[in-house]
């Protein structure tokens, strides 16, 4: 069989040494789009009697392949591979090797998707899973690739797989039976690719295609417009349940409980997480748990996850505490990649300070309507600071609300941030946009931004 994989990147990387550890004399052969990949010349000492092919795609490129297997950020590319291999050749993700993988090995799959919060909910349904004491693998788009989860010869299978999706890795791929599925919201992203609202959502909406049981968001039902759930459904949102399979918050003795019905599962006080958005993003960790435990026949005790839960102090680069200078507080929110992300990020800190937040924004704005934002600046914001590639286009939209400063360097904006607050004010770094214009990723941002923060 000749495999192909298109993309040199974290997932192409992944395929290689899934099919190197399985299946090593298969004839297999990588192609990336770019003259220069980075990590090329690495693969090339590594893996010599692998073709590396770099440059333009073109049909020639993919003569023979009997499968071809597209990275996530090649997935513009899926549609013309198709048309120029034929209906017989399988074109498709990573994650249908995945789900290929661990048919038989009776693992419990749970996928979340959404436009904000899928990794940190990702992370603390795996969090739950463990302290109920559970054999887990956590990944996908968040950290580790899906392939590289996969136990090597010798170690045992996990008994549930976690999964954080992409609405790239959804439209990639063909088959997923999950066990239990969430589409956690959808706010505009990748609309430059996407091409509409819809469509994004429409992407991200694939991830019910083969699902046991779905999670919901009562707080964003606009995420399922036309789309039918034929599977059992549990629901959560920040207000108190409507049923006692529902999850939410109650106040009760003067402190506000998340729950299960009546039941009280921990105080939000316990948490150390902070914003309303991160509660929402608890209620939806607790349902997934949940639904696994239902399809599974199992109870839950949730003491140990309470227990578990306390100690978590949230993933870096989103909504992450970094420092006090002056009576100012610094958050890192630089996952905040799209306009839903930072218009949580303020809606849920907005009132956690006694001042205003100075918001540091702009980069990559993906064709993404930047008008979202002014409700929440207008409540929240005395000043916003802008960099990148879009800087002028945010500046415009939001200099009748908000007095808007632009620089040039990330080192200049957190220099103007400072400036610009006074004691109680709070200086959130949440762009709005992606940071490839600048950066090399959301990480090399954040980190930045937290270096430039511990020098004030």
């Amino acid at each position: 069989m000749t495999m192909v994989i298109v993309g040199l990147g974290k997932t192409g990387s992944a395929c290689v040494r899934y099919f190197q550890r399985i299946l090593p004399d298969l004839s297999l052969r990588v192609v990336d789009s770019r003259e220069n990949p980075p990590g090329a010349a690495d693969f090339k000492k590594q893996y010599p009697a692998i073709p590396l092919q770099c440059g333009a795609l073109t049909p020639d490129v993919f003569r023979g392949a009997e499968r071809v297997i597209v990275s996530p950020g090649m997935q513009q590319w899926a549609t013309q591979i198709q048309a120029w291999v034929g209906p017989r050749v399988t074109v498709s993700g990573d994650i249908d090797l995945f789900a290929e993988a661990i048919a038989g090995h009776g693992v419990a799959t749970l996928g979340i998707t959404g436009s904000n919060g899928k990794s940190t909910v990702t992370t603390l349904v795996g969090e739950c899973l463990k302290a109920l004491g559970y054999r887990v693998m956590v990944g996908g788009n968040l950290g580790t690739p899906a392939l590289d989860l996969l136990p090597k010869e010798g170690e045992p299978w996990p008994e549930v797989a976690v999964l954080e999706l992409s609405s790239f890795q959804l439209v990639l791929t063909q088959h997923l039976p999950l066990t239990v599925a969430t589409l956690l919201n959808v706010s505009p992203d990748h609309l430059d690719y996407h091409g509409t609202e819809a469509q994004y959502r429409a992407a991200k909406q694939r991830i019910f295609r083969d699902a046991q049981m779905a999670v919901v968001n009562r707080d964003a039902l606009e995420c399922y417009t036309g789309l039918t759930l034929d599977m059992p459904v549990l629901r959560f949102g920040l207000f108190a349940p409507e049923n006692v399979e529902e999850f939410g918050m109650i106040m009760a003795d003067g402190e506000v409980w998340l729950c299960r019905g009546t039941q009280r599962i921990m105080l939000a006080s316990e948490l150390s997480l902070s914003g309303t958005h991160n509660m929402a993003n608890v209620l939806a960790a607790f349902a997934m748990v949940a639904g696994f435990a239902a399809t599974m026949g199992r109870p839950i005790d949730w003491e140990p996850i309470r227990q578990s839960l306390k100690q978590f102090k949230g993933l870096p680069h989103r909504c992450q505490w970094v420092r006090e200078v002056d009576g100012v507080r610094y958050i890192n929110d630089s996952k905040g990649t799209n306009v839903g992300a930072t218009e949580q990020a303020l809606v849920g800190l907005g009132d956690s300070i006694s001042g205003k937040w100075i918001l540091l924004a702009g980069g990559e704005g993906k064709g993404a309507d930047f008008t979202v934002l002014l409700p929440a600046l207008q409540q929240y914001v005395k000043g916003v600071v802008l960099i990148g590639k879009d800087k002028h286009i945010l500046a415009e939209t939001f200099k009748e609300t908000v007095p808007c400063h632009v620089c040039e360097t990330l080192e200049e904006a957190v220099g103007m941030c400072r400036d610009l607050s006074t004691s109680g004010d709070g200086v959130l770094l949440s762009p709005a946009c992606a940071s490839i214009d600048m950066f090399t990723d959301y990480t090399a941002r954040g980190d930045l931004f937290t270096a430039c923060v511990l020098k004030l």
